[in-house]
Protein backbone atom coordinates (compact mmCIF):
# COMPACT_ATOMS: atom_id res chain seq x y z
CA UNK A 1 0.00 0.00 0.00
CA UNK A 2 1.23 3.42 -0.44
CA UNK A 3 -0.35 6.28 1.20
CA UNK A 4 1.09 8.79 -0.77
CA UNK A 5 -1.59 8.61 -3.33
CA UNK A 6 -4.35 8.13 -0.38
CA UNK A 7 -3.11 11.34 2.03
CA UNK A 8 -2.40 14.68 0.93
CA UNK A 9 0.74 16.88 1.81
CA UNK A 10 -1.26 19.42 3.59
CA UNK A 11 -4.67 19.20 5.50
CA UNK A 12 -6.37 22.78 6.73
CA UNK A 13 -7.45 22.51 10.52
CA UNK A 14 -9.42 24.79 12.23
CA UNK A 15 -9.29 24.68 16.04
CA UNK A 16 -12.37 26.53 17.78
CA UNK A 17 -13.84 27.00 20.95
CA UNK A 18 -17.71 25.54 20.83
CA UNK A 19 -20.74 26.99 22.42
CA UNK A 20 -20.43 24.44 25.35
CA UNK A 21 -16.77 25.06 26.11
CA UNK A 22 -14.95 22.03 24.33
CA UNK A 23 -12.64 22.79 21.63
CA UNK A 24 -13.46 21.60 18.09
CA UNK A 25 -10.87 20.71 15.28
CA UNK A 26 -12.60 20.64 12.33
CA UNK A 27 -11.08 19.24 8.76
CA UNK A 28 -13.00 21.84 6.56
CA UNK A 29 -12.40 20.26 3.59
CA UNK A 30 -13.62 16.94 4.27
CA UNK A 31 -16.46 18.00 6.66
CA UNK A 32 -15.49 16.00 9.42
CA UNK A 33 -14.78 16.72 13.23
CA UNK A 34 -13.62 16.13 16.86
CA UNK A 35 -14.06 17.39 20.01
CA UNK A 36 -12.01 17.44 22.98
CA UNK A 37 -11.88 19.17 26.62
CA UNK A 38 -8.29 20.26 26.84
CA UNK A 39 -5.73 21.87 24.16
CA UNK A 40 -3.71 19.05 25.77
CA UNK A 41 -4.94 16.52 23.75
CA UNK A 42 -5.99 18.25 20.52
CA UNK A 43 -2.99 17.61 18.51
CA UNK A 44 -3.49 13.52 19.34
CA UNK A 45 -7.39 13.71 18.24
CA UNK A 46 -6.48 15.61 14.91
CA UNK A 47 -4.31 12.53 14.34
CA UNK A 48 -6.17 10.12 15.02
CA UNK A 49 -9.40 11.93 12.99
CA UNK A 50 -7.18 11.60 10.14
CA UNK A 51 -5.87 8.26 10.49
CA UNK A 52 -9.63 7.11 10.80
CA UNK A 53 -11.14 9.51 7.82
CA UNK A 54 -8.28 8.13 4.94
CA UNK A 55 -8.10 4.85 6.96
CA UNK A 56 -4.33 4.87 7.54
CA UNK A 57 -3.35 1.07 8.37
CA UNK A 58 -2.00 0.35 12.30
CA UNK A 59 1.45 -0.18 10.86
CA UNK A 60 2.01 3.85 9.35
CA UNK A 61 0.53 5.66 12.03
CA UNK A 62 4.06 5.99 13.71
CA UNK A 63 5.52 7.53 10.51
CA UNK A 64 2.63 10.33 9.88
CA UNK A 65 1.97 12.97 12.42
CA UNK A 66 -0.15 16.10 12.31
CA UNK A 67 2.26 19.28 13.16
CA UNK A 68 0.23 22.66 12.95
CA UNK A 69 2.77 25.28 10.69
CA UNK A 70 2.97 27.40 13.34
CA UNK A 71 4.53 24.99 15.42
CA UNK A 72 6.85 23.99 12.81
CA UNK A 73 8.34 27.66 12.21
CA UNK A 74 8.85 27.61 16.24
CA UNK A 75 11.27 25.07 16.06
CA UNK A 76 15.01 25.56 15.67
CA UNK A 77 17.39 22.84 15.86
CA UNK A 78 20.01 24.87 17.25
CA UNK A 79 18.22 26.54 20.47
CA UNK A 80 16.64 22.89 21.26
CA UNK A 81 20.01 21.40 21.07
CA UNK A 82 21.24 23.98 23.51
CA UNK A 83 18.35 23.77 25.85
CA UNK A 84 18.67 20.25 25.90
CA UNK A 85 22.49 21.07 26.92
CA UNK A 86 21.57 23.23 30.01
CA UNK A 87 18.83 20.67 31.00
CA UNK A 88 21.64 17.67 31.35
CA UNK A 89 24.18 19.84 32.80
CA UNK A 90 21.85 20.83 35.62
CA UNK A 91 20.44 17.90 35.92
CA UNK A 92 23.09 16.54 37.23
CA UNK A 93 24.26 19.03 39.29
CA UNK A 94 20.86 19.14 40.90
CA UNK A 95 21.02 15.20 41.86
CA UNK A 96 24.28 15.29 43.40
Amino acid sequence: MHLGNLLPSKIEVRIFKGKSGVFIAELPEYDVSTEVDSLLEIDDLINDLIYVYFDVPKEYRKAIRYMSEELKKEIDLKSHLVFQKFISSEAERLFR
